[in-house]
């Protein structure tokens, strides 16, 4: 899939859950299991312990990738002004009916990797929270992250594990099925692995770029399961604020880096 058929294809995907699903794709995708609200929980943990020691409370901040505004409310809580991206205009319509068009956010229907904006050197801290996966150009996003950040200013970026057991696991069954195609090739593809992300930042001139494991679990046996959840929330609580290791790589769903201009 090129990068333009890439965009299109998750714009569409998304306009078509916004129309769709509205509010209700919040609790679809985050609350409808256990594993499901357990990451839900391990990531809002995640973004917070992020907020409380990296970034504190800040004039301005720009989500990448809003969605149905899961997490925009954290960020809401530590930003006097907040501006939002996302490619999908039905979404940003979902977060406008949430919070009622506030005059403290800003909306802006864009792809980020693909339009500059004419806000360089303005955000104390930038936030997207499992966004990544979905744009092509890793090192694009990062040079325009450290474009629109003040001197000093944040970065926090949640996104999924390719080394995850779960990927691993269901691009092995994926293949097996399909042994003449490739696998993975829905909108999500641009899955990284957690040490490539912190060289492509370092790269962009981050500098303190640290990487943390955020959800911790799998949905295939033994931690499919009230006991394999319990041992999985444990571990998060253990691990959320220990940089990341390689011991981690099989249950760590998803990674947080954080890193400052």
């Amino acid at each position: 899939m090129t990068d333009k058929n890439l965009t299109q294809a998750t714009k569409d995907h998304y306009d078509r859950i916004g129309k769709e699903l509205g509010t209700s794709y919040e609790y679809e995708r985050w609350f409808k299991g256990i594993i499901q609200k357990s990451h839900y929980e391990h990531t809002s943990k995640s973004i917070a312990r992020a907020i409380h020691d990296h970034i504190g409370t800040v004039e301005r901040s720009l989500e990448i990738g809003c969605g149905v505004g899961t997490w925009t409310d954290l960020f809401l809580q530590c930003s006097k002004k907040l501006s939002i991206v996302d490619i999908s205009e039905k979404l940003l319509d979902v977060v406008r009916d949430k919070y009622d068009d506030q005059n403290e956010i800003d909306y802006i229907c864009c792809d980020f990797i693909e339009k500059d904006l004419p806000i360089h050197d303005c955000f104390d801290a930038i936030f997207s929270i499992r966004a990544l996966e979905y744009m092509s150009d890793k090192k694009m996003m990062a040079m325009r992250c450290h474009d629109y950040l003040k001197e000093n200013g944040k970065v926090v970026i949640i996104t999924k594990n390719p080394s995850w057991r779960d990927k691993i696991i269901d691009s092995r069954r994926r293949r097996d099925n399909n042994p003449h195609k490739e696998c993975d090739n829905d909108i999500q593809t641009g899955w990284i692995h957690w040490k490539d992300l912190r060289n492509i930042f370092l790269e962009c001139n981050f500098k303190d770029v640290r990487i943390y494991p955020v959800a911790m679990g799998s949905y295939h046996l033994p931690y499919n399961n009230f006991i394999g959840v319990a041992a999985c929330n444990l571990m998060h609580n253990i691990t959320y604020r220990t940089e990341m290791r390689a011991r981690y790589n099989s249950l760590t769903e998803s990674y947080l880096l954080v890193g400052e201009k």
